[in-house]
């Protein structure tokens, strides 16, 4: 009989960073070890430096004694193959406290779990995902990679209309030479956007988004990878911050001007003729799904829009938004999100309805490689990462494969 024999949690401390390291044993001797780092809510800022170091120390604290006065006597004992019995008490743990940190934390635990069954099972984590998901697949994700951001602290940009801009890679993401074309591209544009900002801040004129897609336009039409289609834009709309709730209507900073519905999809179809676009986030305010059904009849068979704040992890929406027809792909942030076996169903559903997956990952969140095993193990369509904090990760990543 196998059954979890012990829970260790241990604070790690590494130039001034705090993470908690989370030791899941099965019958004391195979292991899931799993990685939290632990963040600030302190502003970083010269003012506030001194503090922060106390400030992840305390919630390092508050960590361990929640991992041991509350998680652990709730999951050792039980036997590890049953994790979704496991994640339902973990889920009603999370339920009674309903807070995000404790939410990180239990979530962290149940990835440990599975991870230590994976290594009991002598199989890799991605491998245990690929059964619990009845995936036979061996498919490869492409890349989804975040260049520019309009709140970019290089470049301030906040009355721009588009969010952020991103990078679409449709070929094996495990090349290294594809990363090295593609770091190309984003130093050029970083230094052709700092240029143009300069110019512009001189005249006291302002950046509009269409000077920044001409840019990633123009430079990946001039990389090799354009060769068979495979490198495009993708643009995060951001509707919700466009929107107006009080008066129902759209705004546009850029051409200062309210818009109605029929003319935000136009603004979308220009921006299809001018430029390579051919992956759209929260092209809609997130509670208006009549906009978000017309654009997916429109724009569904010409490129992928994605549901992020529409659906916001939560599986009762993503069952909706696909009974209605409610975009065609969804970005699945797995860091906020329970349970492992939450993670699992809620990919199985979106996959049973050939909706694109987009696994995406943010740094220094929650254990870094498990969006890694998540993805291999779903074989999901698209990994989206942030270039700033990801880039060297997953670089070494592909170097040790």
């Amino acid at each position: 009989m196998i059954k979890i024999t012990d829970l260790i949690v241990k604070k790690i401390i590494k130039n001034e960073f705090i993470s908690i390291k989370i030791i899941v044993v099965l019958n004391n001797k195979f292991v899931g070890i799993s990685l939290m780092p632990i963040e600030s809510d302190i502003i970083y800022n010269n003012f506030y430096i001194k503090n922060i170091f106390n400030s992840l120390n305390l919630k390092a604290s508050m960590c361990i004694k929640f991992i041991k006065n509350v998680i652990y006597n709730n999951i050792v004992g039980k036997d590890p193959s049953l994790q979704y019995e496991i994640d339902n008490l973990l889920f009603l743990i999370n339920k009674k406290f309903d807070n995000l940190f404790f939410k990180k934390i239990i979530l962290t635990v149940s990835i440990s779990i599975a991870r230590s069954y994976s290594n009991y099972k002598k199989i890799k984590l991605h491998e245990l995902i690929s059964e619990l998901s009845n995936n036979n697949n061996n498919k490869k994700p492409n890349l989804i990679l975040n260049i520019f951001n309009k709140n970019n602290k290089n470049i301030l940009c906040n009355y721009l209309d588009i969010k952020n801009f991103m990078l679409e890679l449709n070929s094996n993401i495990f090349l290294l030479e594809n990363l090295y074309y593609i770091n190309l591209i984003y130093k050029k544009l970083i230094n052709k956007l700092n240029k143009i900002y300069n110019k512009y801040l001189n005249i006291n004129n302002k950046i509009n988004s269409n000077i920044i897609l001409y840019e990633i336009n123009d430079l990946i039409y001039k990389s090799v990878l354009y060769n068979n289609n495979n490198i495009n834009i993708g643009i995060d709309l951001s509707a919700s911050d466009l929107y107006n709730e009080h008066n129902d209507f759209y705004f546009l900073n850029e051409k200062n001007k309210v818009i109605s519905n029929c003319e935000f999809i136009e603004y979308i179809e220009n921006l299809l003729n001018m430029y390579s676009i051919s992956y759209i986030e929260n092209s809609s305010h997130k509670y208006d799904w009549k906009l978000s059904y017309i654009q997916t009849e429109i724009f569904g068979n010409k490129l992928k829009l994605v549901g992020d704040s529409i659906f916001n992890n939560d599986l009762f929406l993503i069952e909706q938004g696909i009974k209605h027809n409610i975009c065609n792909s969804i970005l699945i942030k797995y860091y906020n999100m329970s349970t492992f076996s939450e993670i699992i169903n809620i990919c199985n559903l979106v996959k049973k309805y050939n909706y694109k997956i987009i696994i995406s990952n943010i740094f220094r969140d929650i254990d870094d490689l498990f969006f890694i095993d998540l993805a291999l193990g779903i074989s999901s369509d698209y990994i989206k990462i942030g270039y700033i904090y990801n880039f060297n990760l997953y670089k070494n990543l592909i170097l040790n494969k």
